[in-house]
């Protein structure tokens, strides 16, 4: 259920960078009924779903990008990089730069396996 929501009103995904209260407000309802309707409907608060779809997609920058930790932190409108870093940890159980290196390191053998059975 939490994968992609999408809102009512307009049908498009609610975006990373929204607050709760934009998107209360975009959909004309208080941000309270905004939050007991949403964990009603998909038990997780919707500052939570943001936040975990933010980590989410910082991942895909993470393991796919050399965009740095500081730009991703801006990008997905975190409010410093402390505050990723510890987000991040909290939800994933290591570090941005970590879960980078663990990736690359990963397709660096992937990479390496396939050439060496070609």
């Amino acid at each position: 259920p939490c994968g992609q929501i999408y809102l009512q009103k307009k049908g498009s995904p609610i975006p990373t960078s929204s607050t709760v209260n934009e998107v209360a407000q975009y959909l004309s309802v208080s941000p309270d009924y905004l939050c007991r309707a949403f964990k009603k409907a998909h038990n997780i608060k919707p500052h939570d779903y943001i936040v975990q779809e933010r980590i989410r997609q910082s991942k895909v920058f993470l393991k796919k990008t050399d965009i740095s930790v500081t730009d991703i932190v801006t990008y997905f409108h975190f409010f410093d990089v402390p505050h990723f870093v510890r987000t991040f940890s909290a939800i994933v159980g290591c570090t941005p730069t970590e879960y980078r290196n663990k990736h690359r390191e990963s397709n660096i053998k992937k990479i390496l396996q396939k050439a060496h059975n070609d």
